[in-house]
């Protein structure tokens, strides 16, 4: 990875990452030529701007246009989530901090560990007819996770792996 990554800029990217890869797996392509109003009321979640912000894009880059107000459109685009967050996990081999008797302790040695970070977007969407009220196609849930792992041994590292890597590699290589 190009530099070091701090741990508020790792979890934002790792949870702009999974809307992205959530919102891929949508077809916006019926919402051509439609003129559509995204309805934000059931989001509540971290990252509810870039969420909102990102279905405004896509809905605009498949033909439609954006609706002001809901009676200014043809049709409703609904978004809810279903959770959009971090998780981390960590481990390690080696031996724990040992505690003896009469205040000797002895440190923790780590011979190899792995610091694990999760990204995970769950977005729900439904569209409907402004007009009539009547739903549009199935609508339906998005589901995405992405990862950033951490290994060192005997400690040096980190060995970094995972997908955010690769989304940032990608994006560094792509700018002029």
């Amino acid at each position: 990875m190009h530099g070091q990554l701090t741990q508020p800029s790792r979890e934002q990217l790792l949870l702009s990452s999974a809307v992205d890869q959530s919102l891929r797996k949508v077809d916006f392509g019926p919402l051509l030529g439609q003129k559509v109003y995204v309805e934000e009321q059931y989001l509540e979640c971290v990252d509810k701007p870039y969420i909102v912000g990102s279905l405004r894009h896509r809905v605009l880059k498949a033909g439609g246009s954006l609706a002001p107000a809901a009676d200014a459109a043809d049709v409703i685009l609904e978004v809810r989530s279903g959770g959009v967050g971090t998780d981390t996990s960590e481990s390690f081999v080696g031996i724990p901090e040992i505690t003896l008797p009469g205040m000797l302790t002895l440190p923790e040695v780590r011979v190899a560990e792995r610091k694990s970070q999760y990204g995970y977007a769950r977005l729900g969407m439904v569209l409907y007819d402004q007009k009539t009220g009547r739903v549009l196609g199935d609508g339906g849930v998005a589901l995405a996770e992405t990862d950033d792992r951490n290994t060192y041994v005997l400690g040096v590292g980190p060995f970094q792996n995972g997908s955010l890597l690769d989304e940032v590699d990608d994006g560094v290589k792509s700018m002029p």
